[in-house]
């Protein structure tokens, strides 16, 4: 177990995971920690609609250019990516790797689905063993 603190920051492209992965950074320099920044796609709520095919490839360097233009270079920072469904593919990513905090938006790409089903937030917070920290949108 590495004894340097480690955040994750959970994008998906939207406004508000912006603000998050900006609260993540903030965290993360005051605990002198490390950063994760992920992305998790699907074929339902993959970042590019238009398109009919996404694949890993286009996630990783989706989630990179992110990091570039979101994380300040003199940050320890990783692009992550993982397939799956992100209400599920969070908290056991977190599990999986011993991250101290996860920094998500309130509300993101989500959509139909997210109004159908209940917000992917709300689900990472049931299912997480980790603690979560929540970024509410901008106000105007």
């Amino acid at each position: 177990m590495s004894t340097t603190p480690r955040v994750l920051a959970c994008w998906d492209g939207s406004a508000n995971s912006e603000r998050a992965v900006a609260t993540a950074v903030e965290l993360t320099r005051r605990l002198a920690g490390e950063l994760d920044l992920l992305l998790v796609w699907d074929y339902l709520t993959q970042p590019h609609p238009w398109r009919t095919e996404y694949h890993h490839a286009d996630a990783q360097r989706d989630v990179s250019e992110a990091a570039a233009r979101l994380i300040p270079a003199d940050l320890a920072h990783r692009a992550c990516e993982e397939l799956g469904l992100a209400t599920e593919v969070i908290p056991s990513f977190a599990d999986e790797h011993d991250y101290l905090l996860v920094v998500i938006g309130r509300s993101g790409r989500g959509g139909v689905l997210d109004h159908l089903f209940g917000t992917t937030t709300a689900n990472v917070l049931r299912r997480c063993h980790t603690p979560v920290v929540v970024v509410p949108p901008a106000t105007t």
